[in-house]
């Protein structure tokens, strides 16, 4: 007998993708990136979003993305995160990646010597 979907639930999850994904292309844009790859897959229990750009950051900002990494994923926020990324206001950058952070239930960033950041999120349904 096959599962029935909650189709509510799917538009929620499908938002949170969209939010998601906004929140890392404004980041890589406040960053001033010239050449942005994102990739995202939505599968059967999970979102997966991988986002590659050549910026130029500071070490500041690499602690800032550093605690994207070490968030968790805060679920009584689920019905704010449209309000706390902050997309097209002047939210700072790091409270957009504290929010990504919140949403997500894993993150890894790694930055090169050439200056390509890489952010992998992934968040479960």
């Amino acid at each position: 007998m096959k599962e029935r979907v909650n189709l509510s639930s799917i538009k929620y999850e499908e938002n949170c993708a969209k939010l998601i994904v906004s929140g890392l292309v404004h980041y890589y844009f406040s960053k001033r990136v010239q050449d942005l790859r994102v990739d995202f897959k939505i599968k059967e229990k999970s979102l997966r979003v991988i986002a590659e750009g050549v910026v130029k950051i500071e070490p500041k900002d690499l602690q800032e993305l550093d605690r994207i990494s070490n968030s968790r994923r805060i679920p009584e926020f689920d019905n704010y995160y449209d309000t706390l990324v902050g997309i097209g206001n002047s939210a700072s950058d790091s409270s957009n990646i504290d929010t990504l952070g919140s949403m997500v239930d894993e993150a890894i960033v790694s930055y090169g010597k050439n200056g390509l950041l890489t952010i992998l999120l992934v968040r479960n349904f």
